[in-house]
C-alpha cells in the first residue's frame, strides 16, 4: 500500500479549501492508498495592518467560533500528521513513498503569508520520482518574472504535473517546457450523493444561497433582485463577520455548509468552490466573474467552459432566472472527467 503525503491549504478556514483537502485524501484512500494531509502551516510574518488588527479585536469571538468549527472538521476528517515546521519537512521523506501537492491555490505565492514559501512546490522532497501534483493552481492567469523563475526551478523536477485551470497549462509549458495535465478540482471527484450523505440537516429549504469570495454591490444587488422576483429569502453564508449591504452572514459548520448548498433553490456566487458545488449538486445557479484586476477568473472560466455553462454568467443570463440547465449533459461531462482524473491518481498509486 502506497503511503502518500498531501501538502495543501488544510489550515485555511475556508470551506472550499478544507473540503478539497478531504476529497483528495478520500479519493486516494478509495484507490487503496494510505494518505495523510501534512499538518503544515506557513509561518511567514504578515506586514502589520492596523485596520486588520482592529477588526481582529472587534470580531475576536466570531473568529474564534469559526476557527473551532473548522478545527473540528480537520480533526475528524483530514487524517493529519503531527504539526511540522518548515525546517523539519525533509524528515517526512522517511514516512511517505511519494508526495502530492494540491489542489487549491498551492502555487499562488501570495497565499502563504508574505509569500515565497516553496514547500508547496515540494522543495523538501529528496527524490524527484516522488514529486507529483494534483489539480494544483497558481490562483491567477499570469505570473511575474520573479514568480516564473522561482516556479520553473522547482516544478521542472516533478514526475508529473496536474493542474486545475487551462491557463496553468500554458504557464507550465512556458516555464518548464513540460506538458501538464488538466484535472478536476478534488471536490468534483466525489459525486453529489457522496457529498449529500455527509451533509448535516438544517431547518431551511428553498432559499437563495449567496456565497461569495468577494462581496460587492453588483452581485448582492443581483441576489436581491432575484429575491424580489421569486419571493425567496437570501441566506448569506460567509466566514467574514461584517454585514454586507444589509445582509447578515452565517458561518455554519462544514457539514451544514454542504446542506446549505444541497437545499438551496438558487445559488448566487463568485467563488470557485461555490460554482463547483452548485454544478455538482445540479443547482440553478448564477455566477459572476471577479474584478479583472484580481487576475483570478481563469478557474471560474475553465470550469464553466468545461461544463458548457458560460450562459450562467450574470452578465449573460440577465432576468432569465428560470432558464433550465441540461444537467444530463453536464453530469455526463463530469463523469468522464472524474474517470480521467481518477485514472491519473490510480497511476500515481501504482508507481
Amino acid at each position: 500500500m502506497k503511503r502518500i503525503g498531501i501538502i495543501t491549504y488544510n489550515w485555511a478556514d475556508n470551506y472550499g479549501a478544507i473540503l478539497q483537502a478531504f476529497a483528495l485524501k478520500k479519493t486516494l484512500g478509495d484507490l487503496g492508498c494510505e494518505s495523510k494531509v501534512i499538518n503544515y502551516y506557513p509561518h511567514n510574518k504578515e506586514p502589520f495592518n492596523i485596520r486588520q488588527s482592529i477588526k481582529n479585536i472587534l470580531f475576536w469571538s466570531w473568529n474564534k467560533s469559526v476557527r473551532k468549527k473548522f478545527d473540528i472538521f480537520r480533526r475528524d476528517f483530514l487524517s493529519l500528521t503531527l504539526p511540522i515546521r518548515r525546517e523539519d519537512l525533509p524528515l517526512l521523506n522517511e514516512d511517505f513513498d511519494l508526495f502530492v501537492a494540491g489542489s487549491d491555490q498551492v502555487w499562488n505565492f501570495e497565499c502563504n503569508g508574505n509569500g515565497w514559501d516553496t514547500s508547496y512546490m515540494l522543495d523538501f522532497v529528496e527524490e524527484d520520482s516522488k514529486k507529483f501534483s494534483y489539480a494544483a493552481s497558481f490562483g491567477k492567469e499570469t505570473l511575474s518574472e520573479k514568480e516564473k523563475e522561482k516556479a520553473a526551478s522547482l516544478l521542472k523536477d516533478f514526475n508529473a504535473i496536474s493542474v486545475r485551470e487551462k491557463s496553468a497549462l500554458a504557464i507550465i509549458k512556458e516555464i518548464t517546457g513540460k506538458d501538464a495535465i488538466l484535472h478536476l478540482d478534488p471536490t468534483l471527484l466525489m459525486s453529489k450523493e457522496a457529498w449529500g450523505s455527509m451533509a448535516q440537516t438544517i431547518p431551511q429549504e428553498d432559499y437563495i444561497l449567496l456565497y461569495l469570495m468577494n462581496a460587492n454591490e453588483k452581485i448582492i444587488n443581483y441576489a436581491k433582485s432575484l429575491s424580489r422576483m421569486t419571493g425567496l429569502d437570501i441566506v448569506y453564508v460567509s466566514t467574514h463577520p461584517l454585514t454586507k449591504y444589509g445582509l447578515k452572514p452565517k458561518a455554519p459548520h462544514v457539514m451544514e455548509w454542504l446542506s446549505y448548498f444541497l437545499k438551496a433553490k438558487y445559488v448566487v456566487t463568485n467563488s470557485f468552490h461555490g460554482l463547483a458545488f452548485s454544478i455538482n449538486f445540479n443547482k440553478n445557479f448564477f455566477v459572476d466573474l471577479l474584478p479583472s484586476a484580481m487576475n483570478v477568473n481563469s478557474r471560474l472560466e475553465s470550469l464553466l467552459e468545461l461544463t458548457g455553462l458560460k450562459g450562467r454568467l450574470i452578465d449573460n443570463i440577465g432576468d432569465n432566472y428560470d432558464e433550465s440547465i441540461s444537467w444530463m449533459q453536464v453530469n455526463k461531462i463530469l463523469e468522464e472527467e472524474r474517470s480521467k482524473s481518477k485514472e491519473y491518481l490510480e497511476g500515481i498509486s501504482l508507481r
